[in-house]
């Protein structure tokens, strides 16, 4: 009960009064009580109300101040401050718009954070409660459920390198939930704790491998470790960097030359087995000559190798091993045209064109194919064929090589005659019809492709154990606009989604 010691009557209406227990009153009001417009100053000088008062008590509109600097102001019920109002605190920096009930966030509001962080939804008793959403400077935005200020329930997390639909508990996904990137790919499956957890597909951008499969706390629980072949007999000793190792595979020269053989490739994990949970890893393949010198400096310039890592980077035209040894490729021999020759329009021409000039062996062109200038050196066209993983493994349906490429081969880098075929002089056509000229030149034209076979085997059996098949895999061109965009995602360290995943897995991809 608090004892009325002093009243001093400024005017009509108009009353200044002091209490026992402490406290001030300056405002509407009669002798005994405080009424209308008035401002009260707790004992403790902390807090003051500044508003309308009926009987004594905080009714209507009116501003409950602390000393520093905090307020609650809005319409005050029975002493409490009920309905529509707002809430600044001083010590939290935050500033709250919305439904107030006994002075607490209670229904829908909005609250502006320090850290310029948003929040506008369900609120019981000054926690976040319900349905909400969360804007997250410089981050994205949370729509969903929260339970006790926490993002609780299903959700969806948007930015502008992501979006995550998912189940959380506790400001973490666990459950069901996918990820989509805005570069492309996706993640759809299971988490726990913010990271893939159990069954999941994880689909990649830039076309990279897609697993789907086990995860183990965000990591896949089997992982691409080397590239095999069924029923192979390894020799020992790896052949191409990284963990390949040469193996023996015999087939017949008609197969390499005509008919084309089949070959398998396998994704093996480190324990040898094969990797059935992943497709779409691009692999090519391509045959060459496996030699211990390279080739002589300016004899010889590689020509879109871009796909293959082995060749890109290949010396003196030759692919390098850990063994001091060389892989000399097979393809087609393209001759370099004079630059000053060129015009503007050739030029263009020249760079677009897929189709270059391909050189026919024979006695004329014998002395082009000696070492030149590297400004003219001919170029060499690796013949690469690709082909993408299913279930582990790629298959390559008819692996072969032209005739006339390792006749080619043979005359330009070892030296061997190829041009023993008689000089062919021209087919009396004088009398004969169209059809006769047209049989004739086309058994002529069999005539030559068999002769070729036939030198071409002969070849073959000089080479014996220096044909190499290779395998690898594509190499994969990224944007630097696009490795800018990686390298933001990877930066967002306090979203709680699998931010490592995506790139430790890519990485492993390359």
């Amino acid at each position: 009960l608090t004892v009325l010691t002093s009243l001093v009557v400024c005017r009509r209406g108009h009353a200044m009064l002091n209490y026992t227990k402490g406290g001030r009153y300056q405002g509407n009001g009669n002798k005994i009580t405080r009424n209308g417009d008035g401002r009260f100053v707790y004992l403790n000088n902390f807090f003051s109300y500044e508003g309308q008062f009926v009987n004594g008590i905080k009714q209507g509109q009116g501003r409950l101040s602390m000393k520093d600097g905090s307020y609650m102001e809005g319409h005050f019920e029975n002493g409490e401050l009920i309905g529509s109002g707002k809430i600044f605190s001083y010590t939290r920096g935050t500033v709250y718009e919305g439904d107030i009930f006994m002075g607490e966030r209670h229904g829908e509001g909005q609250i502006l954070y320090p850290n310029g962080n948003v929040y506008i939804g369900s609120w019981r008793h000054n926690s976040r409660e319900g349905k909400g959403r969360l804007i997250i400077k410089s981050q994205g935005v949370y729509e969903g459920e929260f339970h006790q200020n926490r993002k609780n329930g299903f959700g969806v997390f948007s930015s502008s390198l992501f979006r995550i639909s998912a189940t959380y508990k506790e400001d973490k996904i666990c459950g069901t939930g996918s990820v989509t990137f805005a570069f492309g790919g996706f993640y759809d499956g299971n988490f726990l704790d913010g990271k893939p957890h159990g069954e999941g597909m994880l689909i990649q951008p830039f076309d990279l491998p897609v697993y789907k499969g086990c995860w183990l706390e965000g990591r896949p629980t089997r992982r691409a470790a080397l590239l095999g072949m069924p029923q192979s007999k390894p020799t020992g000793h790896p052949a191409l960097p990284g963990t390949s190792h040469m193996s023996e595979f015999t087939v017949s020269s008609r197969e390499l030359l005509t008919t084309g053989f089949t070959f398998l490739a396998l994704v093996l994990t480190e324990d040898g087995k094969i990797l059935q949970e992943e497709n779409n890893r691009h692999l090519i393949a391509w045959i060459g000559e496996y030699r211990q010198t390279p080739l002589t400096n300016n004899l010889i310039h590689l020509d879109r190798c871009s796909q293959s890592k082995l060749l890109a980077h290949a010396t003196d035209g030759c692919a390098t091993t850990p063994f001091k040894s060389y892989i000399l490729p097979f393809g087609d021999i393209i001759k370099q045209k004079e630059q000053s020759s060129l015009t503007n329009e050739d030029a263009q021409a020249e760079e677009t064109s897929a189709v270059s000039e391909v050189l026919e062996t024979s006695n004329s062109q014998e002395d082009f194919f000696k070492v030149t200038p590297s400004d003219h050196a001919p170029k060499l066209q690796p013949v690469l064929q690709n082909e993408k993983t299913a279930c582990g493994f790629a298959k390559w349906e008819a692996l072969k090589v032209c005739p006339k490429t390792l006749l080619q081969h043979a005359q330009v880098f070892n030296g061997s005659s190829v041009s023993d075929r008689p000089q062919g002089s021209r087919m009396v056509t004088r009398g004969l019809t169209a059809s006769d000229t047209q049989r004739m030149s086309l058994e002529e034209g069999k005539d030559e492709e068999t002769a070729d076979i036939h030198k071409a085997e002969a070849i073959l059996k000089a080479y014996k154990d220096r044909l190499v098949l290779v395998v690898e895999e594509e190499a994969v061109l990224i944007k630097n606009e696009e490795l800018d965009v990686l390298a933001s995602y990877a930066r967002q360290k306090t979203v709680p989604i699998p931010a490592s995943v995506l790139f430790d897995y890519a990485k492993l991809a390359r």
